[in-house]
Formats: structure tokens, C-alpha cells, sequence
């Protein structure tokens, strides 16, 4: 095959993973979107911080990118899409990283249809288009870091030099993004070269390795932990429980999966299609590639038990209820090391290989389509609307600057009405005053008092007052208009 059709393959290929996540980014899965998704939005259309309002440990990559899009709903399912398309690549980054053979694309498709067969809808929605989630980003650009990373004997010492730097340049990326993902990185760098690389090439060639790969790793890891937890002082999101209480946490977090996926065939569809994959090792023709695969296997097993100890014993976690989507990195390693059992059975020909890329994508494309339901741009208004009472007409018609009160309806109803005022050319805008409001307090501070029309839905009224007090503002006088309680300023 020319280096031209390979090309050629390659981009039709990432096209259609491309739409792929489209119809995830447009899909009814947004149904799950809440304030905590909005938030980036509202970080890309009104201030852009390094970090996620009010936890410097999210780095907002994606906000960024979406900076252009000043429409809120094009804002949304940009950044929806965008998540969705890292959470599908980096299941074949994955596979490309820790096997060297042409059937690695069967891998990463067989994981990924794994996760989103198997995972129950939310969770599904959390580990893929969700915007208010590091995960997916934050592999995607490890895993391409390593792979970055690796040697190139073949090019030029300039090109290696550079493929080195922007390795280290995409990890680094990885750890602002997410500052937990060294902890999953690291085990499956140390996995592959100890149980893969060691047996075929030697431990020289192991350690050296891991010295090239293990080393940036840590080092992005670690100077991205320290400057969190120093912009974080006093915050628990670091801080990990007392060692006797570890049992009762793992115990906790246990729990809280089997509860999460009751009803869903995650376990059974886990553990069969795992069955089967390993039992296939053992055909005469797929044995001569079984330990390279064991030992991949083994190397993201590793991965997937040290992300999901790090959430297990950590304070945030067990504040939040050791909420599954903690352990999302966990799972998103099992699905990757199942999909190694079964790309060489199902790519052992030359010509069944070839037609790899489009049966992924076929096969992504239907699962999606038929488990999740068709993309609708209309849907995706649709389910920001059903966040909060659908007042924002009454909003931009009482010509509100500020929204108060309760923050999982607060920012719904914001986005929706900054969708409307941009719809009419308006530059007005409707300021939340809630929490994580506190990033843009310069800019809503700064509206002259008196033209203050502070409002929030009739359910909020308590909530309003409360946040007026909270932020030390005057006390407002405070009446009925239709669905809102509108209040403004006392001369």
C-alpha cells in the first residue's frame, strides 16, 4: 500500500470517529448535562481561566478551544463533541501504545464498543461527551504523549529531538487538564516496558525506555500536583483519608458501583466477552501473540487499580459519596484491556485487517444510533430547558442582570437566556450570583448598582435572599413577576 493511500485511510478514518462523536456530542445522552457541564461553557463564552471556577485542579483545554464559538449552544456541542472524539481515540491510542502489531485498531474498537454497550447511559454520557469532565481529554493527550515518546531510530536526530519535546509538551497538557492522570500513565509505561518490551528486547532496552517515557511523566505529574495543591490550599481535593479507614472506603466504593449498575449488563457483558477473549489465546494461531498480550493486559489491570485507589482513599471522593464517575479512569482501562484479547483473533488475515477502519466506524456509529438515539440539536436545548423552569423569555423581557439563587437552575436558565439574547444581536448579559460565580465577580460587580434587576424562579425566593446576604450585597426589595421573583435596589 502507497504511503499516499495510507494517508489517504488515515483521514477518512479519523473523520469518521470524528462523526461519531458528533452523533454523541448532538445525542439525547445530554440529557444528563447539569450546572457543573455549563460551568466550561460559561468559562469559554465569559471569562477564560486556566482552571475550572473555583477548583484549580481541572485544566480548561477544551473552553479554550471553544473561545471562537460564541453561541452558547455551539459552545456546548463543540466542546460536547470534542470530549466525545478523545474518549473514543484514546481507546485505540491505547492499543497503539502497548501492542506493535496492524490489528491493534480491532483493539481499541472492541473496548470502546465495550464502554458504550455496557456502561449504563450516565455513565456512558460522564466518560464521552460530557463537557464537565477532565477524563477523556486528559488520556487522550497522555496516551499520544507516550506514544510521542517513543524511540524513532529511523528519523533524523532534529525530528526526534522535536517528537521528544512535543511528547513532553502533550503530558504536560494532560496533567493541567487532569492532575490525577500521571497516576493511571505511569503503571502502564512501567506495565509495558517490564512485561512487554523486557522479554522481546532485553531490560537495557526496558530501562532506557522507561527512563524516556516514565521520567516526563513524572515530572509533568508532579509539577502539575504541586501547583495544584498550592493554589488549592486549604481545599480537600488532595488529601486522602486515614489508613484505617481505607477497608470502609473500598467497601464504599464497592457498593456504590454494584448499586450504579443495577439492571445494566456492565458485569456480565465485562466478564464474557473478557471469558471468551482469553480462552481464544490458546488457538494455535493467536498463541504466539498471548504473552505480549497478557502483559499488555496486565500493564492497564495495574493502571486501572492505582486510579481507582487514589479515588478510593481521597477526602473529595468520600465528600462526594464515592460518586462512580470517580472511577471512570479505572473503567476506561478495563474496557482498553479487554479489546486487546480480541484483535488478533478477528484480524488474523491480511485482508480482514484492511477493512479495519470502516468496519470501526460502521460499528461505533450503529451502536451509538441504536442504543442512544439519534442526534438533535433541538434535543440538546431541549435538555438544557428541562434543567431549570424554562423563564428565560421573562428574563431577557424584564431586562434581568442578575440571576440568583440556586445553582443547579441558575446556570441552566443563564445559558438559556444568553442564547436568546444572542439570537436578537443583543450584547446584554443575564451575570449569575451563585456558586462558583465567584471567577466573574469583578465583571458583575461592575454594573452601576442601581441598574441592578436582580431575578430567579418563584421556587428560589429563599435562596435568592440568601444569596444576596452571601455576597454582601444591600438587602433588595423583592416581588412576583410571572414565573420570576424580581427584585431591585432600595434608592
Amino acid at each position: 500500500m502507497s504511503p499516499d493511500t495510507t494517508l489517504i485511510r488515515r483521514a477518512l478514518w479519523i473523520a469518521g470517529l470524528i462523526a461519531v462523536a458528533g452523533v454523541l456530542g448532538l445525542g439525547p445522552l445530554h440529557r444528563f448535562d447539569d450546572a457543573d457541564a455549563l460551568i466550561s461553557i460559561f468559562v469559554s463564552l465569559w471569562k477564560w481561566t486556566p482552571f475550572y471556577w473555583g477548583q484549580a485542579r481541572f485544566g480548561m483545554l477544551l473552553p479554550l478551544l471553544a473561545w471562537p464559538l460564541r453561541d452558547p449552544l455551539a459552545n456546548l456541542v463543540f466542546q460536547s463533541t470534542a470530549s466525545a472524539f478523545c474518549a473514543l481515540v484514546s481507546f485505540f491510542l491505547a492499543a497503539r501504545y502497548l501492542v506493535r502489531r496492524p490489528t491493534w485498531p480491532i483493539a481499541g474498537t472492541v473496548g470502546a464498543l465495550l464502554a458504550l454497550g455496557a456502561l449504563p447511559p450516565r455513565l456512558a454520557y460522564l466518560l464521552f461527551p460530557c463537557s464537565g469532565q477532565p477524563y477523556a481529554p486528559s488520556l487522550a493527550l497522555g496516551l499520544l504523549g507516550l506514544l510521542a515518546l517513543e524511540p524513532a531510530p529511523n528519523r533524523s536526530r532534529p525530528n526526534r529531538m522535536a517528537r521528544a519535546a512535543g511528547g513532553v509538551g502533550l503530558l504536560a497538557l494532560a496533567s493541567w487538564v487532569n492532575g490525577s492522570i500521571a497516576a493511571g500513565l505511569a503503571p502502564v509505561v512501567l506495565g509495558r516496558q517490564m512485561l512487554v518490551t523486557w522479554p522481546t528486547d532485553g531490560w537495557r532496552t526496558a530501562a532506557r525506555r522507561t527512563a524516556a517515557e516514565l521520567g516526563p511523566v513524572l515530572l509533568t505529574g508532579g509539577a502539575a500536583a504541586w501547583l495544584m495543591r498550592h493554589m488549592n490550599d486549604g481545599n480537600p481535593y488532595f488529601e486522602t483519608l486515614p489508613r484505617a479507614r481505607w477497608p470502609w472506603a473500598f467497601h464504599r466504593v464497592g457498593r456504590v458501583l454494584i448499586e450504579e449498575n443495577a439492571g445494566s449488563a456492565l458485569l456480565w457483558v465485562v466478564v464474557g466477552v473478557a471469558a471468551v477473549g482469553l480462552a481464544l489465546q490458546a488457538i494455535p494461531r493467536v498463541r504466539p501473540t498471548a504473552r505480549v498480550t497478557l502483559g499488555a493486559i496486565l500493564a492497564l489491570s495495574g493502571s486501572a487499580a492505582a486510579m481507582g485507589f487514589a479515588a478510593a482513599i481521597n477526602v473529595w471522593v468520600m465528600r462526594n459519596q464515592f460518586a462512580a464517575r470517580y472511577v471512570l479512569p479505572s473503567g476506561f482501562m478495563v474496557f482498553a484491556a479487554v479489546g486487546l484479547l480480541w484483535d488478533v483473533p478477528l484480524g488474523a488475515s491480511p485482508r480482514r485487517a484492511s477493512a479495519i477502519p470502516a468496519l470501526a466506524v460502521g460499528a461505533l456509529l450503529v451502536l451509538c444510533l441504536v442504543r442512544f438515539g439519534a442526534p438533535s440539536l433541538g434535543g440538546v436545548e431541549s435538555a438544557v430547558v428541562h434543567m431549570a423552569p424554562d423563564v428565560s423569555s421573562e428574563v431577557v423581557a424584564e431586562g434581568c442582570t442578575h440571576l440568583i439563587g440556586d445553582y443547579w437552575r441558575s446556570w441552566p436558565l443563564a445559558f438559556l437566556a444568553e442564547q436568546k439574547l444572542r439570537a436578537q444581536g443583543s450584547d446584554q448579559r443575564v451575570w449569575v450570583v451563585s456558586t462558583r460565580s465567584e471567577a466573574t465577580a469583578p465583571m458583575w460587580r461592575r454594573v452601576p448598582r442601581a441598574r441592578w434587576v436582580l431575578c430567579a424562579p418563584v421556587t428560589d425566593l429563599d435562596p435568592a435572599r440568601y444569596m444576596v446576604r452571601l455576597d454582601r450585597l444591600p438587602p433588595a426589595r423583592f416581588e412576583p413577576v410571572g414565573g420570576l421573583v424580581v427584585g431591585r435596589f432600595s434608592p
